[in-house]
Parts: structure tokens; sequence; C-alpha cells
């Protein structure tokens, strides 16, 4: 069996807590769409893009174009992208990865901060035994 390599441009954070964020279609190919809004349940996220659930069957496309507005740390992020991939979890409930067409600085900073506080909040609970020798 071939070796795989799962190496990642980014790490990506699963949040402790549910982040929500409002999904619309912006444009299709070259012409801007005027659409609604939906909300789904971001599931991790790294400063390249994020994985989503939601019960919508979306394209994927990349001549779709995608907004994602979601908050972080107390910063609103309105961020556009695409899909890349969708996978079938349950009946009518789809998983997504969905990757940034831009990279945003702000969003990598509160991503930095929030895994030092995890990392921090993990470490209260480690034990460090100390063996003679």
């Amino acid at each position: 069996m071939p070796e795989r390599n799962y190496g990642r441009k980014y790490m990506r954070i699963k949040p402790e807590s549910p982040i929500f964020a409002d999904i619309a279609i912006v444009c299709i190919g070259e012409r801007k769409v005027i659409t609604g809004t939906a909300r789904v349940r971001l599931t991790d996220i790294s400063p390249g893009g994020l994985r989503f659930v939601s019960p919508l069957s979306l394209p994927v496309d990349d001549r779709v174009l995608i907004e994602l507005k979601f908050i972080v740390l107390d910063h609103t992020f309105k961020l556009k992208g695409h899909i890349i991939h969708k996978t079938g979890i349950e009946v009518n409930e789809y998983e997504y990865g969905f990757s940034f067409t831009q990279a945003d600085d702000e969003l990598k900073a509160c991503l930095k901060k929030l895994f030092n506080n995890m990392f921090v909040r993990l470490n209260k609970h480690i034990v460090f035994l100390k063996f003679s020798s």
C-alpha cells in the first residue's frame, strides 16, 4: 500500500464551542448573484480554509464563489472562497471543505491567539513525572 502524506499548509483548530457562520453564494462564473444566507456550523478552521456542516447540498465547483461571515474572538470575518470537497455524513447532512481565496492576516492572528489559549488550558492538565535514573 503506498504511503500517503497528509501534510497541510496550515494547522487546523477545532473550536471548543460551536462557531456558526452565515453562507451565501455571491458569484457563479463571472456573473454576480444575490442569494439569501443560510446558517452553517464550522467544524474546524485554519488561516487557509475551514470545514463546515450543513443540510444544504452545495456544488463543488470552483466557478461558484461563496462568502462566509463568522465571528472568532469578537472579530467578525467576511471571507470568500470555494468548496473543494463534499462528503455526505448523514441523511440530509453534508460536510464541506472550504478554501479561502485570500489569506487574512487578522484571522491568522486570532487563530494563533485561540491556539495559544487552548494550549495553556491543556498544559494545566498535563502532569510531568520525573523518573530517577
